[in-house]
């Protein structure tokens, strides 16, 4: 895919509110067919009726923490506007105010199975369409926090996504040479109702102190235009590693020098004994 490409038919997970919908109307305005997943129904109606061109976009429920829901959507998405061209891995739940230890076993199923699992059931059913085509292009929406843990007590988050990080750098050198792009999408904050759906959706018993609707900073964080802005730039130029908050620059690189770190003192204990 060249910088001048338009891509053809996009999927795009929790594409219903917030990055999504961003995503779908700038792919939209840029040509494509875009197909909506998202496991609410009422979300998804309102979004395809908020959209400039209805003939080019569907919208399909499905939980992607479940591969068979994954599978069923996925092939309604072919049916209706052919083979998949870009997947968009953008579904996502949250967790903050928690002390990972105080977290149930129910909860850490339910974030995982969002944020981590939910990407690799899209991907199985969409890399061996690709694969046999010899084109196409997987969007991974990680996050900072798969770099950096930080300090809001939201490490279960922090968790899938350095997974998902992990787990699409290890994609994209499976895929190197495959004609297939690899995307990895790093945003901070970002102005969406993330947190509301989240509570709304979450499983497991009550999580207390959770943050169960959005923050003052994230309300008053970046548009989701420009994280979508930065996606479809990501796509054009085939770019891995694609950050969207130059402030985060100085995190990475701080938590980057602590890992070092852990180099002191090394050499001492490799000397040999006399």
């Amino acid at each position: 895919m060249t910088a001048d490409s338009v891509p053809g038919h996009v999927v795009i997970t929790g594409g219903a509110g917030g990055i999504g919908r961003a995503m779908a109307r700038l792919f939209l305005a840029e040509g494509a067919r875009v197909s909506l997943l998202d496991r609410s129904g009422a979300r998804l109606a309102e979004a395809v009726a908020s959209m400039v061109a209805p003939e080019r976009v569907a919208g399909f429920e499905a939980d992607v923490a479940d591969e068979g829901s994954v599978a069923e959507a996925v092939a309604g998405a072919r049916k209706r506007f052919g083979a998949v061209d870009v997947q968009v891995n953008n579904a996502g739940v949250v967790l903050r105010g928690v002390p990972v230890a105080e977290i149930a076993p129910e909860t850490w199923q339910w974030i995982l199975g969002v944020n981590f699992f939910g990407a690799v059931n899209m991907v199985r059913a969409v890399l061996p369409e690709m694969q046999a085509r010899g084109r196409g292009h997987i969007v991974n929406m990680a996050s900072i926090s798969g770099f950096v843990v930080g300090t809001r007590r939201s490490g279960a988050y922090a968790a899938s996504k350095f997974a998902l990080t992990a787990y699409t750098e290890a994609l994209a050198a499976d895929l190197d040479g495959s004609g297939i792009g690899v995307s990895l999408i790093a945003p901070a904050g970002v102005a969406t109702r993330l947190y509301d759906h989240s509570a709304a959706s979450r499983a497991g018993p009550p999580v207390p102190g959770a943050m169960d609707e959005t923050p003052p900073d994230i309300a008053a964080a970046m548009d989701a235009d420009q994280v979508a802005a930065r996606v479809l730039d990501a796509i054009r130029n085939r770019r891995l590693f694609n950050m969207t908050h130059p402030e985060t620059r100085a995190w990475i690189e701080e938590r980057h020098a602590a890992v070092l770190g852990g180099f002191e003192g090394l050499s001492k204990l490799q000397e040999p004994k006399r």
